[in-house]
C-alpha cells in the first residue's frame, strides 16, 4: 500500500495511469495533504484497506447492512471507474477531511480484494462524478 501526501511522493507509483491521475488529484486538492491517498498494491486485503481508513467499506456505518445485501448504500462520496483503477473518495467533513483510495484493476482476480472489485463493479457508479480535469 502507497500512501501519498506530497508531490516528492509520487515517484513511488509504478503504474503511469494511476500516477497521472494521483498526480491530477493531488494539485486539485492541495500539495500537502493531512491524509494520504492510498493506493492499493498487489498482496493489499480488504482488512489492510479498512485498517487505514479506521472504518469498514463493505458495511454501511449507519445501518450496520453490508454488501451484497439490496438495501446497502454505500457511504463514500464517489466512486469513479477509470478504466485502469478505481477511485473512491470518502469526506469525513464539511472542511479538507478526505481520504481517496486508488484501487488499480490489472489484478482483479486476488482472492483477497474479490468483494472489493465486485462491490466497485456493481455499485452504482458515478453518482458524484470526480472532475478529471
Amino acid at each position: 500500500m502507497l500512501k501519498i501526501r506530497k508531490p516528492s511522493q509520487l515517484n513511488t507509483i509504478i503504474d503511469p495511469d494511476i500516477l497521472k491521475l494521483v498526480t491530477l488529484r493531488l494539485y486539485q486538492l492541495d500539495t500537502t495533504l493531512t491524509t494520504p491517498m492510498i493506493i492499493m498494491e498487489q498482496g493489499d486485503s480488504l482488512s489492510d484497506i479498512e485498517k487505514e481508513l479506521g472504518f469498514p467499506i463493505l458495511t454501511n456505518l449507519f445501518d450496520d447492512i453490508s454488501y451484497p445485501n439490496p438495501d446497502f448504500v454505500r457511504f463514500c462520496e464517489a466512486l469513479e471507474d477509470h478504466g485502469g483503477c478505481y477511485e473512491m473518495l470518502f469526506l469525513f467533513s464539511d472542511g479538507d477531511d478526505a481520504m481517496e483510495i486508488f484501487i488499480p484493476q490489472g489484478w482483479r482476480r486476488s482472492v483477497a480484494l474479490v468483494d472489493v472489485f465486485s462491490f466497485c463493479r456493481h455499485g452504482p457508479l458515478n453518482l458524484n462524478p470526480i472532475p478529471s480535469q
